[in-house]
């Protein structure tokens, strides 16, 4: 297939659904070790910290306060105080334990209007190529970035439009400011809450799906010889095509990491949310996020096409992003039947190859998130203190 009709292809190309690591809520509790402690939490006096939880006046104020600054859906921010008892206190590790870091899939990026408060949304309109502007699909500006095309390697770089799009290093940056204030002004409650909002987009860069348009040229489901008299709606249904194919493939990934982290210890994966006890953790430069993220998705793309066969992936039938009765693999089963000494080689080495990226981007994760809440907390991470 001529590499001029792939970048042309890639010129309609729109994107998939924002979708990363399905819940992070499993990355903190993972994180954090549990059942048990991990040895990271257990050495962070902070986590048992108590924080007291605002009532619902106090919480609807705050929400007001900060949707505006922060240019979000006010009325999708979840009222904790709706279903937690104010007159009670948690710890730091609670929250950091909590479904806070989800918040931003709640809604609050969705269905955006052009402007709010007087601001532009969308300053330099990507919406369109990451989602569009209504329904779910519409955060995918906020929680994607994709770096640009490199016409040094036009292949491996795919993307339209070719310039950098989305804005999810910007909204790490933002909100990491609001939290900072936060705690300035000694509202634990509100630092830690925005600053899980802000790791929810530095965890979304550490998804090479969320870096990289196509992760790799195998996802183009179509195979046939090039012609210039190739009509507008051939290209169309290829578009379609793709779109499907990357969507399901992009789903897949997150379903396979979503089991290796929920049975961490059952498939020797909980190594992966483990610090190097030996290196002082770093603040975050989310675009050292970006640039980690990008140089791993060529490689786990081809990985994932020996993994899931693309006879089903790339089937119209065939859809994991089903709202209702989604197609969904069996993951256990791929997982264990790689183990088997029989098992395709191509299969093995493939998912081993995935499982090392994987951990790879966990590994950093994990490192960027103990960081930023060493940060706060005043928490030297060499000395313990």
């Amino acid at each position: 297939m001529p590499k001029l009709f792939i970048i042309l292809l890639v010129l309609f190309f729109k994107g998939t659904e924002a979708l990363a690591w399905y819940q992070h809520q499993y990355i903190m509790q993972a994180l954090a070790g549990e059942p048990q402690d991990s040895e990271e939490a257990k050495s962070r006096s902070y986590l048992k910290q108590a924080v007291k939880i605002p009532c619902l006046a106090d919480e609807e104020k705050t929400i007001q306060e900060v949707a505006k600054k922060v240019l979000v859906n006010e009325d999708k921010i979840p009222r904790f105080s709706k279903t937690v008892d104010c007159s009670k206190t948690l710890t730091v590790l609670d929250l950091f334990k909590s479904n806070f870091v989800d918040e931003p899939d709640f809604g609050m990026d969705m269905n955006l209007p052009e402007k709010m408060e007087g601001q532009e949304i969308d300053h330099a309109g990507d919406r369109p190529y990451m989602g569009g502007l209504t329904g779910p699909t519409s955060q995918g500006f906020r929680h994607m970035f994709f770096p640009g095309m490199n016409w040094a390697s036009p292949l491996r770089t795919l993307q339209y439009p070719t310039h950098k799009v989305g804005q999810a290093p910007d909204r790490f940056d933002i909100l990491k400011r609001v939290s900072d204030q936060f705690f300035k002004d000694g509202n634990i409650f509100w630092g830690v809450r925005t600053l899980l909002w802000a790791l929810h987009f530095m965890q979304d860069l550490h998804q090479p799906f969320h870096t990289r348009q196509i992760l790799t040229t195998k996802f183009i489901p179509f195979k046939f010889s090039w012609s210039p008299f190739r009509t507008i709606s051939q290209i169309a249904n290829i578009v379609a095509r793709t779109t499907h194919s990357v969507g399901n493939y992009h789903y897949a990934y997150e379903g396979l990491i979503l089991t290796y982290t929920q049975d961490a210890y059952l498939h020797d994966f909980e190594n992966c949310f483990q610090l190097d006890q030996t290196k002082a953790v770093p603040v975050t430069d989310i675009l050292d996020v970006v640039k980690f993220s990008t140089s791993r998705a060529q490689d786990l793309g081809r990985d994932l096409y020996s993994i899931f066969d693309p006879r089903d992936f790339q089937r119209a039938d065939y859809d994991l992003t089903r709202a209702e009765d989604p197609d969904v693999p069996d993951y256990d089963k791929i997982i264990l039947s790689a183990e088997h000494e029989d098992a395709p080689k191509e299969l093995k080495e493939g998912l081993q190859r995935t499982r090392d990226v994987s951990c790879e981007l966990m590994k950093n994760l994990t490192m960027l998130t103990w960081g930023e809440f060493d940060r706060v907390f005043h928490y030297s991470s060499m000395s313990g203190i």
